[in-house]
């Protein structure tokens, strides 16, 4: 294909995303249309897909940055190991391997789809307000089935007919 040609192509997808509702900025600030810029970008190059787009914004995403030590994020971002080998940065700590992956330069040279998949589920717990954003309470889901005790049972009337 023409190089001409794709150019445009990709300009034209550029212009497509940087207009659509997930992108739209409400309360323009340089932040945020840096990482709108930045993001849309990095998903061209990188074929990331939203997966959830009701509740993704640039503006959420901007927010979870401000707010990247927020005490229930370690509930979504539930890494082993603080590795991004893309930059081939080892943090030693959630709160330092947070700060490293939500940086400008990592979203544009190294975001993956599983960050991104993260970062969006975090956006799912936050909720716009009259005068910014806050985070919803996140409801931890236990891997653990929750097993009836006796004192759970109600008690049933002790005479059984018997056949």
């Amino acid at each position: 294909m023409d190089p001409l040609i794709l150019a445009s192509l990709k300009t034209l997808e550029f212009k497509n995303m940087e207009d659509s509702a997930e992108f739209s900025i409400k309360r323009p600030s340089g932040e945020a249309i840096r990482l709108k810029n930045v993001l849309i970008h990095r998903m061209e190059q990188a074929n990331l897909i939203i997966n959830n787009k009701s509740t993704f914004s640039v503006e959420k995403f901007v927010y979870l940055y401000q707010n990247r030590y927020h005490l229930d994020l370690p509930q979504i971002f539930t890494n082993k190991n603080y590795e991004c080998y893309g930059c081939q940065r080892f943090p030693n700590s959630l709160n330092n391997y947070l700060q490293h992956i939500l940086s400008f330069k990592h979203i544009e040279h190294s975001l993956n789809q599983e960050e991104f998949d993260k970062f969006c589920k975090a956006m799912s717990f936050i909720e716009e307000t009259s005068n910014g954003f806050q985070f919803l309470p996140i409801i931890e889901t236990s891997k653990k089935r929750h097993h009836p005790s006796s004192k759970d049972v109600p008690q049933s009337n002790k005479r059984h007919k018997k056949f």
